[in-house]
């Protein structure tokens, strides 16, 4: 535990890219499951819920017997419940939308919260602290990875298109070429 080894090892970080994969393989089977839509939005739910109240309980079981299941549990649920979660928003544009600002958050967050400390937002009455300052921080990231991805990847993008890559706008097309790659009778769907 602690820096660099829980955040910015690379080997610390596969495992949340693997439960990806493992997760996206699991959206691709779920209509072999047949499960009842109302099970199906039950676990999404769940996956919902547990984001929710994982850092209050966190806080109080820090320390316990409880602590090292509390911190292996949560994350194969999750990577059980988003692809329940990804078929209940998968046609919600605006969750297309968060979707896109995803990896644009995760490159540039650190630079982002960096320069907030170094610059003279940092100080208390301009920003406040606790929650004001989290949420202004969050908003300054959002904007900052909303611009990345409007001003830098899509007409990079548009460019790519042009010289015959596929579209990233469209995402049944890399589900039909996941499926082409699967053994014939796997890919339901």
């Amino acid at each position: 535990s602690g820096e660099p080894w829980n955040r910015a090892l690379f080997p610390s970080k596969l495992i949340y890219f693997l439960l990806g994969v493992l997760g996206y393989r699991l959206y691709v089977v779920i209509p072999r499951l047949k499960l009842p839509r109302r099970a199906q939005s039950t676990f999404a739910l769940a996956v919902v819920v547990l984001a929710i109240v994982y850092w209050p309980v966190e806080h109080f079981i820090r320390g316990s017997l409880l602590w090292d299941a509390w911190n292996t549990v949560p994350y194969l649920l999750i990577a059980a419940g988003i692809p329940f979660l990804f078929k209940l928003t998968k046609d919600n544009v605006l969750d297309a939308n968060i979707g896109e600002l995803s990896y644009p958050i995760y490159l540039c967050h650190v630079l982002v919260l960096g320069l907030i400390t170094w610059s003279p937002l940092n100080q208390a009455p301009l920003i406040g602290s606790g929650w004001p300052r989290y949420i202004f921080s969050i908003v300054l990231v959002i904007a900052t990875a909303f611009f990345l991805d409007r001003i830098i990847v899509l007409p990079i993008d548009k460019l790519r298109v042009r010289f015959g890559a596929k579209n990233r706008i469209d995402p049944d097309a890399a589900l039909v070429d996941f499926k082409a790659d699967l053994p014939a009778g796997t890919a339901a769907g």
